[in-house]
């Protein structure tokens, strides 16, 4: 399978693997969500897709409203200047309507993010010093009061990475689990492996995926957190996590 396959349209060129699309050679500003409707109406131009196809694909595991669809049709049609691009039907859905270049091959969902419909307000500059940080850190920690904005923080990072882990990037609400145990049995749910009832099973399951983690919340399940860090980090090599707390972890490795 092709994963670096690109397709034009016009004067643009959309890059599913750099998730970027390009003109003349410069990126275009698109938000993530954009993105994954364009790579997903772009693996069958000229065919309508219906809005519920749409929202599986983009927002996988989420509860999403049209509306939030209509938003991002909406943010590409501004963003790119070919007409007609996105033509829509009230019952068939949406169909990607400019003559194109090149074909993309159908890829499995490689993420949960939730839908972010506003801006990071203020925060390229830190953003960006992250994203560049991630390269070579596998465990990042955002710390900070409640209501500062680290899940926020935490979403425009984990959107920006995307593309470096094969394995997808998994985002992790640590709000209504309690035990160590509840946690594995939500990642192995989440990660669509096989019931784990141990670390070293887990550890085992997940030693050749290349893949991020975003925990949000660790502050509310410190101790559950930390066993499965230090885990992590001595068996699991290609696992990356992102976490989001009140206070450090103090785990190996962890940048704060």
């Amino acid at each position: 399978m092709n994963h670096s396959a690109a397709v034009s349209f016009g004067a643009y060129t959309f890059h599913r693997h750099q998730r970027l699309v390009s003109k003349a050679g410069w990126p275009v500003p698109l938000g993530g969500r954009a993105l994954d409707i364009l790579a997903v109406l772009l693996e069958a131009p000229g065919h309508f897709i219906s809005k519920a196809t749409l929202i599986e694909r983009v927002w996988p595991n989420s509860v999403v409203e049209d509306n939030n669809l209509r938003v991002h049709i909406a943010a590409l049609r501004r963003a790119v200047d070919v007409q007609p691009l996105i033509l829509n039907h009230p019952q068939r859905g949406y169909c990607f309507a400019a003559p194109v270049q090149g074909a993309l091959p159908t890829l499995p969902a490689a993420h949960n993010l939730a839908a972010r419909l506003s801006p990071v307000v203020g925060r390229d500059e830190l953003v960006g010093m992250l994203v560049r940080r991630m390269a070579g850190q596998r465990l990042l920690t955002l710390t900070g009061v409640a209501g500062i904005g680290k899940s926020t923080l935490a979403l425009a990072l984990a959107e920006r990475v995307l593309p470096r882990y094969r394995d997808g990037v998994w985002w992790v609400d640590l709000g209504d689990l309690r035990t160590l145990g509840e946690l594995l049995g939500h990642l192995a749910t989440l990660l669509q492996l096989e019931a784990v009832d141990s670390l070293d099973e887990l550890c085992r399951r997940l030693a050749a995926r290349r893949l991020l983690l975003v925990f949000d919340g660790a502050d509310l399940l410190l101790g559950a957190c930390r066993k499965l860090l230090r885990a992590l980090h001595e068996r699991a090599p290609e696992v990356s996590v992102l976490v989001s707390s009140r206070e450090a972890l103090l785990a190996p490795g962890e940048w704060v």
